[in-house]
């Protein structure tokens, strides 16, 4: 209820604004156009293979099965998924930890305008569920795989997951790492797969560089930059 509470706030300048319904259309900018734009024409540009697929295939889904248009399917899938990631907060650390997600300002913005985060944040939510109820199974992997496969960054995430997967002794951790890490493994395998076709095994970090000035960078040199 808060979240929806919280989302009105989004919704309602724009419409007031343009004095119409239309006025969400608005809301409907930035990557949300990319994304629209993959799921109705494909990687027709460059820049849209720094997007992955996942959030464009739900919406050519929604557009074929339901006969939404490409922004209404977008705004729908992302607004009905951003209820389900609070659930999983409240599930695995309590009532206030998902009240205060709730109204967190960049949740609450990047969850009503049509972006692919809420995605990837169900697949870390449910995996940490899973992994505090101690249920280190496949479906751990599977979580951590449709996380990494919607937004490829969350890949530097990885490694924390070591934390919980190492204990019991040393047949027990390798157990854990292979359920856990296996299936994002083969996940951004095929996705390193795919740019190798298309062009070039390493291309998504060429675009972040080129396109938005994104590199890897050291501590001290992130420390440099903030006091710039």
């Amino acid at each position: 209820m808060y979240l929806g509470l919280a989302k009105l706030c989004v919704f309602l300048p724009p419409i007031m604004i343009q004095k119409s319904l239309g006025g969400l259309a608005k809301l409907n900018a930035w990557d949300s156009l990319i994304f629209e734009g993959i799921a109705e024409n494909g990687y027709i540009k460059p820049e849209y293979y720094a997007f992955s697929p996942v959030y464009p295939a739900i919406i050519k889904t929604l557009h074929l099965s339901l006969g939404l248009s490409y922004s209404l399917g977008a705004f729908l899938a992302t607004n009905v998924l951003s209820f389900v990631f609070p659930l999983l907060v409240y599930e695995a650390f309590g009532y206030t930890a998902a009240l205060l997600t709730e109204f967190l300002p960049t949740y609450i913005v990047f969850t009503t305008v049509p972006y692919s985060d809420v995605i990837a944040l169900i697949g870390i939510g449910a995996s940490m569920v899973l992994l505090l109820k101690d249920k280190v199974d496949a479906r751990v992997g599977a979580c951590l795989s449709l996380a990494v496969t919607v937004f490829y960054s969350l890949t530097y995430t990885l490694p924390a997951y070591l934390i919980l997967a190492v204990g019991g002794g040393v047949r027990s951790s390798i157990n854990r790492v292979l359920k856990i890490y296996l299936l994002p493994l083969i996940s951004l395998l095929g996705v390193v797969l795919w740019y190798r076709q298309v062009h070039g095994a390493f291309y998504y970090f060429a675009l972040e560089h080129d396109i938005w000035g994104v590199s890897f960078a050291t501590p001290i040199q992130q420390a440099q930059w903030s006091t710039q």
